[in-house]
């Protein structure tokens, strides 16, 4: 596997199959640097303990794609709506002091 030590081993562990984690992960032998000897074995539940991370990337991921395309951008250009105090028009003035990007309304 290529890659940094500290991420390198992200892509490796996601594109191995059932059957290698199960027979055998390659490239981890005792002999003749990793080809050859007893193979590093996986049983069931670590092979679902990985599977349950690439889902939990997965899942990280995709929600973090969406919060910085579309909540982000949806929260920097919107206006404070408020009820005006003199009358029954909506007012798109900001009150700083009521009303900021923190409160239960805006979101």
């Amino acid at each position: 596997h290529g890659g940094s030590p500290m991420l390198g081993w992200i892509p490796w562990t996601l594109q191995m199959t059932y059957a290698d984690l199960l027979a055998g992960i390659p490239g981890t032998g005792t002999r003749q640097g990793g080809h050859a000897g007893s193979l590093l074995r996986c049983n069931l539940d670590a092979i679902v303990l990985l599977r349950f991370h690439a889902v939990g990337l997965k899942i990280s991921a995709v929600a973090t794609f969406l919060c910085i395309v579309i909540l982000l951008p949806m929260y920097w250009t919107s206006d404070c709506w408020h009820l005006a105090q003199t009358n029954d028009d909506w007012n798109t003035a900001c009150a700083a002091d009521s009303y900021n990007l923190t409160n239960y309304e805006r979101t």
